[in-house]
């Protein structure tokens, strides 16, 4: 159907009975391999290949280590970017560094906090320097920005701070040093750390938000803290987010009068100028019987969107509480925030007498659509099926995979398992796409093949296997022992526009290290399969609408016309396991979409 590394797995994929409701593959593409020759580089190869993200046209960017008979300490580091079959060189150790003067070469790479936006392709990444007016600890690190071609300096070590009183600059001696990275539409998160006059121990931490021509101060450690007693000051800041509409979220630590370990945490989203407060440790609870208050806040890793919408899982305390249902999750904004569920509540879709006892999470994309996981007890409830994970809109989640129930695609009677590894290991895109990794337990499953990536599709509402261990690839067996082995070969979590790092764009393509049974490693993108295909040119558009229509009218001449294309693969969009008028409607949205 078209040159490109189509899932050659799809028969191990499948081992073990016949289906019902079947899939299309996944397409996967080799982007680097352990051995391949360096692009960009002669005489050198690639020795070892980093996390991958990918821009929203599908090109991907990494780090490696080389390997050649000139390595050596200064030049066996590189970033490469491009798609697949076409990957160049972007930075390389001991070559000039962009936007520096004459001279001045890129002398560690490693520390690069690369980033990658989606709509416009943009990278942002650290740099060690050396050269012509470069002093260690002083000036020797600089983060860039910009397309390939054109990376700028934002920043630098000895810059005036901006925002900050003159003579303050940006401090590169500390250990945690400074850097930043992008949201999807370009907007960047930059921190730093200060030094100069009137800095102390108790300000000398800052983070601005902006574009790399104009930076605005958000935050430093010092400043009052909005929403709280004058004098109250922020000591701290991490579970740190910002989003595409220049909001930055995180927990602060709070120092300063009545500040005590019942009130030191609080939760704040906005932009310069514009914080808010959300909760605070000892605040009242939104919507619950007065002296209820919040007892934790903020303990998770943070998210956002581009609305603005938080996730705030927290513990409560007070009047009526106990620990059996002192747990709860609420998401919203500085003006309102909604409870999504809490401990001890009956649990949707899991049977009479079955209530929540546990949540994690949770993820938001811009659609204001939440993933969470939870823990089950009650009627029924054993370690087999007592993890699962919801996902929706605010007040309509729904139960979306649980341990214990079939897995999708599979036969009835290979099931889930592991579910509740899954909050460390999603990645979410805008749109509402999720990767996730489980195993599945039952017959003809063995060791070698259980563990499986799975796509939910965001217009299609279900889940797809993507790829399964014991696979094929390339003429190499992909290893995983556990979820874990798929799901740290990609950067996530994530909620989509969050301006954490991207492996995942909004048209569902994966970026992923694999580890074959050979020992040997590679970077690989994986695209979701072409569901609605029906003219067989790897693509939906408009030329597959009159061969869908002879499909549903006509199957014979359909067959006839398209020989070896499977369309009670590709078509059946419902999961019905036939091709008939109740996939017209998803047809018309795939196509919209």
């Amino acid at each position: 159907m078209n040159t490109r590394v189509l899932a050659s797995f799809v028969a191990a994929l499948w081992a073990g009975g016949a289906l019902g409701q079947v899939s299309p593959p996944a397409v996967i593409e080799p982007v680097a391999h352990e051995g391949d020759p360096a692009p960009g580089i002669p005489g050198f190869t690639l020795y070892s290949v980093g996390t991958a993200q990918v821009d929203g046209a599908g090109n991907v960017l990494f780090p490696a280590f080389l390997d050649g008979p000139e390595v050596e300490v200064g030049n066996a580091r590189a970033i490469f970017y491009g798609p697949p079959g076409n990957v160049q060189k972007l930075f390389w150790e001991s070559e000039q560094a962009p936007d520096m003067p004459a001279g001045v070469i890129i002398s560690d790479i490693l520390t690069a906090g690369q980033s990658i936006s989606e709509v416009d392709g943009w990278i942002s990444l650290t740099l060690t320097m050396s050269g012509p007016g470069i002093e260690t600890d002083v000036n020797d690190r600089a983060f860039f920005v910009g397309p390939p071609g054109d990376f700028r300096k934002v920043l630098q070590g000895g810059d005036q701070a901006p925002g900050c009183e003159p003579g303050v600059y940006i401090d590169c001696a500390s250990s945690t040093g400074f850097g930043g990275r992008l949201s999807d539409n370009g907007t960047l998160y930059v921190v730093a750390d200060l030094a100069g006059p009137g800095v102390t121990g108790g300000n000398d931490r800052a983070r601005w938000i902006g574009t790399r021509d104009h930076l605005e101060l958000v935050y430093r450690d010092g400043m009052q803290a909005p929403g709280c007693e004058p004098g109250v000051l922020f000591a701290g800041a991490s579970y740190i987010a910002h989003n595409d509409a220049g909001q930055f979220s995180f927990r602060g630590l709070l120092i300063g009068p009545g500040v005590t370990s019942g009130n030191n945490l609080g939760h704040w989203l906005g932009g310069p100028g514009t914080l808010a407060k959300i909760t605070r440790k000892g605040d009242q609870v939104p919507g619950m019987d007065p002296g209820v208050t919040w007892a934790t806040v903020a303990n998770s890793t943070d998210v956002t969107n581009t609305p603005g919408d938080i996730g705030e899982p927290g513990i409560i305390e007070g009047p009526g509480v106990t620990e059996d249902d002192d747990y709860v999750f609420f998401v919203g904004d500085a003006d309102e925030l909604y409870m999504v569920s809490r401990e001890g509540d009956p649990a949707p879709e899991a049977g009479p007498g079955v209530y929540f006892q546990k949540f994690g999470g949770p993820w938001i994309n811009n659609r204001t659509e939440v993933l969470y996981r939870v823990k089950y007890a009650g009627a029924g409830i054993t370690d087999s099926n007592a993890w699962a994970m919801y996902f929706g809109p605010l007040g309509a989640g729904e139960l979306t995979l649980r341990d214990g129930d079939p897995a999708p695609t599979f036969p009835p009677d290979v099931l889930l398992s592991v579910v509740n590894n899954i909050p460390s290991l999603v990645v979410m895109n805008d749109v509402g796409d999720i990767i996730a990794p489980t195993e599945i337990t039952g017959p003809g499953v063995t060791d070698d093949d259980k563990v499986v990536l799975w796509l939910r599709h965001h217009v299609l509402q279900r889940w797809v296997p993507l790829l399964r261990s014991g696979s094929t690839i390339g003429g190499r067996t992909v290893y995983a022992a556990a979820p874990t082995d798929f799901g740290y070969a990609y950067y996530g979590p994530s909620g989509g526009a969050d301006g954490q790092h991207q492996s995942m764009n909004d048209l569902g393509m994966l970026t992923i290290g694999l580890e074959f049974t050979d020992g040997t490693e590679g970077i690989f993108r994986i695209s979701p399969p072409v569901f609605g295909d029906a003219n067989c040119d790897a693509t939906l558009d408009e030329a597959d609408i009159a061969p869908f229509v002879l499909l549903l009218l006509d199957r014979a001449t359909y067959d006839a016309q398209y020989p070896g294309n499977d369309a009670d693969a590709i078509c059946d969009l419902d999961g019905n396991a036939a091709v008939d008028g109740g996939d017209i409607e998803m047809f018309v949205a795939l196509l919209g979409a």
